[in-house]
């Protein structure tokens, strides 16, 4: 593990000398985590942070130099002790960025996820490339974004629903959001654009993170591995069945999907979807490359549909998709979406054995009305609860 200190200096020679060494060592430590607390710093100028955000192109992003940053972002925020939950629970997320206008899919699929009794840590923020984010669609629905830890650990208690609201336990991103603002402006992306399904204040070592570019999956699954996650799974959802340019930022039954496995589930069979044991000879087989398997969804009983069911809008129009979803009025590609991505969660976190068992679940307790119940119980539960 890294012992580096945090960047002593705010000259932008500092960070010129960080990005010789970054183009020399490929992200490796210390290097990445020097640089990724002086970001996190005040001490340093917004100017000298954009131009050393600008010159960390796309090509010197490493798995080591995600991990580092993660590892320093995760060490400033803010701790909500809920540990107690952590072995069990998954995050349901997404990177964000696919500017699909979609409905608010992996909520939804953690609302599921929850009702079967799986612990969430749901980390999110407000609508960034969107008109719905995590956050907006869940204060729509009644749930605080700012609940303090103890009311986070009784949200677990009580509903197996945490949501870490990312400015809330985030501070030093106040310290990054100018430079990358200035660079959003340029339509430039950075390392942040994916970093933070990473951060998870809860840190739980299950994760199913939606990604809008493929060929950052292994990069990113290398990256939880890093971190210690047990089971994780990058999902990718793509027009092009080579996963080329950008996509969707979940699973769907509309477009192609690509998944990347991490820690026990780093080698997938592309005919079971069952995770091979990691081993020497599992390497050999895979010719040390990480698989990617491309997910037929029709082969676990779901039926292809059009782009235009995922369509959403702003959180009050999402709502009443999920008013329409909970009472069974929802179009029938947009439920199997969400219990595709439910479904897959369950599996990821080991509540069920196989992808299609997850989805099975999934949709039994979405019809059966079980969601529902969870939903309601929620709000009755944040109405009574003082954040």
């Amino acid at each position: 593990m890294s012992t580096a200190s945090p960047l002593p200096s705010a000259s932008a020679k500092a960070f010129t000398d960080l990005l010789t060494q970054l183009r020399a060592h490929r992200g490796h430590a210390p290097e990445a985590s020097v640089a990724a607390h002086a970001l996190a710093s005040a001490e340093v100028a917004t100017d000298t942070k954009t131009q050393f955000l600008r010159e960390l192109s796309e090509d010197l992003w490493t798995s080591t130099l995600l991990a580092e940053f993660a590892k320093a972002f995760r060490s400033l925020a803010r701790n909500p002790h809920v540990e107690a939950w952590a072995g069990r629970a998954v995050d349901v997320c997404g990177t964000g960025g696919d500017h699909s206008g979609s409905f608010n899919v992996s909520t939804a699929a953690a609302f599921i996820v929850a009702a079967a009794r799986v612990p969430v840590f749901k980390h999110g923020n407000r609508a960034q490339t969107s008109q719905s984010g995590s956050a907006d669609f869940l204060e729509e629905l009644g749930f605080p974004l700012e609940a303090n830890d103890a009311t986070l650990r009784a949200s677990l208690r009580e509903l197996n629903f945490a949501f870490f609201y990312a400015p809330a336990f985030h501070p030093a991103f106040q310290h990054v959001m100018p430079a990358r603002k200035a660079l959003a402006a340029e339509r430039r992306r950075t390392v942040f654009n994916i970093l933070g399904p990473l951060i998870n204040p809860g840190r739980p070592l299950h994760q199913l993170i939606g990604l809008y570019h493929q060929a950052w999956a292994p990069m990113l699954a290398g990256s939880l591995e890093e971190i210690g996650i047990r089971r994780g799974l990058i999902v990718h959802g793509n027009s092009s069945p080579t996963a080329s340019g950008d996509g969707l930022d979940e699973l769907s039954v509309v477009y192609n999907n690509f998944l990347t496995g991490a820690g026990e589930l780093r080698f997938l069979d592309a005919q079971t979807l069952q995770a091979r044991p990691t081993s020497a000879d599992e390497a050999a087989f895979t010719g040390g490359e990480r698989p990617v398997v491309n997910l037929d969804a029709g082969k676990i009983g779901l039926t292809p549909a059009e782009p235009s069911v995922l369509a959403g809008g702003d959180a009050k129009r999402n709502v009443q998709i999920l008013d329409d979803l909970l009472d069974n009025r929802a179009p029938a590609g947009l439920r199997d979406t969400v219990c595709l991505n439910a479904g897959a969660a369950l599996w990821v976190a080991n509540r069920t054995g196989t992808l299609k068992a997850g989805v099975d679940e999934a949709r039994r307790l979405l019809t059966g009305g079980e969601v529902k119940k969870w939903l309601r119980q929620a709000q009755e539960f944040f109405s009574d609860v003082k954040s």
